[in-house]
């Protein structure tokens, strides 16, 4: 991602707080990045919406309305903290997940014989209350 781009995000990201949608004036964007206009404040805003960096709800002349998605906001924290001196552990061009698949297996066989025993000890019931009532 650009020093535009991130400068974009970061606008959207100030103004549109906890999820919120804010309408913000291509002014507010002009102001904040230098030689910046319309042409390209367009192209960043669809490239910030298709990687879903933001959700453009709609863009009216001068005015788009916009939220700040959760990897945008992961992004603009990321870069605020590479600013600050910080070491980030998220990389800016992809965000990955760790999964421990040994857990997942465990709690899935775990899972699944609970059940099993469970249906069993159902069944037995229903058995013995046939068997003995009827």
């Amino acid at each position: 991602m650009n020093k535009r781009t991130l400068d974009v995000l970061a606008v959207v990201s100030k103004i549109s707080k906890d999820g919120e949608s804010a309408v913000i004036e291509s002014s507010d964007f002009f102001n904040a990045v230098p030689n910046l206009n319309a042409e390209e404040l367009d192209d960043i805003i669809k490239e910030l919406a298709l990687t879903e960096c933001v959700k453009l709800r709609y863009h009216k002349d001068n005015d788009y309305c916009l939220t700040t998605l959760p990897k945008g906001k992961i992004i603009v924290e990321s870069d605020v903290r590479t600013k600050k001196g910080v070491k980030s552990s998220i990389n800016d061009s992809s965000l990955s997940i760790n999964i421990d698949y040994k857990k997942i297996a465990k709690t899935s066989f775990t899972s699944g014989f609970l059940g099993a025993f469970i249906a069993g000890v159902i069944m037995l019931a229903v058995y013995l209350i046939i068997e003995f009532v009827g």
